[in-house]
């Protein structure tokens, strides 16, 4: 059907007002979860507006610090259909009245920073792999930094050199946090008024529950390792339609296991130090060692293919 057409179906049709319900389905969040098969984490109003609410409070006292500053700017370099973006960058600057700048295309780095000059930048979400682009480009110092309040770190660790850098640059320390989209997605955060790289995830936010534990689901002893346990009002409803994955992941007494090894200590701070199945990192997003295995292993014989019928050739990775 081409878009004209459903225009006109659409037109044909009266309005029917939505009345959603807290424990209504608002959208399904497709990830490679905690096994690397792609499942729709059922995610419900009460979970996202949650999130959003534990995301502003928690954001609260960096805003409180600043009663100079009418509208808050968040910069939207992170894509919206990530679950991280959708929710820090995109409805908690609708929650909170805030500005949001758009950049369609983040890989552009001297682009980026030519649309964000004169703009008084107050939030900054992003990932490593970003700041570090931005930090080695000679032109991003030249960014109005006066204003800033934040700059979320997610979607993959924070390195401590670039943590350093960045603060050297801006004045304002890279917060990580720590989420996934089965829980939509924050779950952790470093507080926005540290000044110094932590290397942990840092704190649950208001409401959260996090539990160490091991594979028979018993509490591990303070500073040692255990699978990452989060329960909140933020947790999804479950895997849609496969109610077999999500028995894996939810206990009991209602934690989700996030397949993410990390320790706690004596101050409340959670730190990753491991993962129980193999993943990696790409742009941010996670892709399980098998799918890329088997990528790969159909990139070499499609390779070799083309090896047998041309003398030369030219593989180039797009994202």
């Amino acid at each position: 059907m081409r878009f004209n057409d459903a225009l006109a179906e659409g037109a044909r049709h009266t309005l029917a007002k939505a009345e959603p319900k807290p424990d209504d389905v608002a959208f399904l969040q497709y990830t490679g979860g905690t096994t690397g098969v792609a499942k729709g984490a059922t995610l419900t109003h009460r979970n996202l507006i949650a999130n959003v609410l534990q995301s502003e409070v928690w954001l609260e006292p960096a805003r409180a610090g600043r009663p100079d500053i009418g509208q808050f700017v968040c910069v939207v370099v992170l894509p919206l259909y990530h679950i991280f973006a959708l929710t820090v960058c995109g409805m908690r600057t609708i929650r909170t009245g805030g500005l949001g700048v758009l950049i369609p295309n983040p890989y552009d780095i001297g682009g980026t920073i030519k649309e964000l000059k004169g703009i008084p930048i107050n939030t900054f979400p992003a990932v490593n792999t970003l700041y570090n682009a931005l930090l080695n480009h000679p032109d991003f110092k030249m960014l109005d930094f006066s204003k800033l309040i934040a700059a979320n770190g997610g979607g993959m660790a924070v390195q401590e050199v670039v943590a350093k850098r960045w603060f050297s640059v801006t004045g304002v320390p890279i917060i990580e946090g720590y989420g996934l989209s089965e829980t939509s997605p924050c779950v952790t955060c470093n507080p926005v008024t540290a000044t110094e790289y932590t290397g942990t995830i840092g704190l649950p936010l208001p409401s959260t529950e996090i539990a160490i534990r091991d594979d028979d689901n018993n509490d591990v002893p303070l500073g040692q390792p255990g699978e990452i346990c989060i329960r909140g009002p933020q947790v999804m409803a479950g895997y849609w339609k496969r109610p077999d994955e999500t028995a894996k992941v939810m206990t009991p007494d209602g934690f989700f296991r996030s397949g993410d090894v990390g320790v706690l200590d004596e101050r409340g701070y959670v730190k990753i130090v491991d993962r129980k199945k193999d993943m990696i990192l790409i742009s941010g997003f996670t892709m399980c060692i098998q799918t890329r295995s088997k990528i790969s292993s159909r990139c070499c014989r499609a390779c070799s293919k083309s090896r047998r019928s041309a003398s030369r050739i030219r593989i180039r990775a797009r994202r």
